[in-house]
């Protein structure tokens, strides 16, 4: 799939201690000269590297020579895919980066794995370090042409990328009771979102 989503950036009400750039996976990577590579992959979306070893070769990849990569995620017993796509950061650059797709749609659902400090609390007693990085997810969209783009998790911005239906998307929100800070209730808005613009 050669499309691209726009982004909306969110962090997920949960946090992650294993970071996949420990972690490796069967799958396989499509590369930007359209070679497709098998094996064993691992990835850090926090450095944007993949890597992948099979029999023949091992391979440390940045998102320039990369279009997409599929795994097979033993941990969550799914598939999950993610794709090469521009961002404009902060700084008014636009790089490209890895996004893991959740859904796909006229208005896409993408994540990235962050890393964040966060206080333990466990440890707060004993002579342990009372923090520790876990990896939290973090939120975009991607819409037709191209664009991603940070989702804070608030319905007003959201709404901002729904301007054509915008009272209908906030009647469904509030008729459903959703929360677009959790991941199924984002999901389900962009679903209802996209009937609408079908139309």
């Amino acid at each position: 799939m050669k499309t691209y989503i726009l982004s909306l950036g969110i962090i997920l009400n949960g946090f992650h201690s294993d970071s996949d750039c420990s972690n490796w996976h069967k799958g396989n990577i499509h590369l930007a000269d359209e070679t497709v590579v098998n094996g064993e992959i691992r990835y850090c979306l926090d450095h944007d590297i993949v890597m992948l070893k099979n029999e023949a070769q091992t391979l440390t990849l940045s998102p320039v020579k990369v279009e997409y990569f599929v795994i097979f995620d033993n941990s969550l017993n799914e598939t999950r895919s993610f794709y090469t796509l521009p961002y404009k950061g902060l700084n008014g650059y636009i790089r490209k980066k890895f996004f893991e797709l959740l859904y796909h749609g006229k208005i896409s659902l993408l994540n990235r794995e962050e890393k964040m400090m966060i206080a333990n609390h466990q440890n707060f007693n004993n002579l342990s370090d009372p923090t520790e990085w876990v990896l939290v997810d973090k939120y975009y969209v991607l819409d037709e042409y191209g664009e991603v783009t940070y989702f804070s998790g608030n319905t007003k911005d959201l709404l901002n990328h729904m301007q054509r239906h915008a009272n209908a998307i906030l009647t469904f929100i509030d008729d459903h009771q959703l929360d677009t800070s959790r991941r199924e209730d984002l999901i389900a808005v962009l679903q209802y979102y996209n009937t609408l613009h079908n139309h």
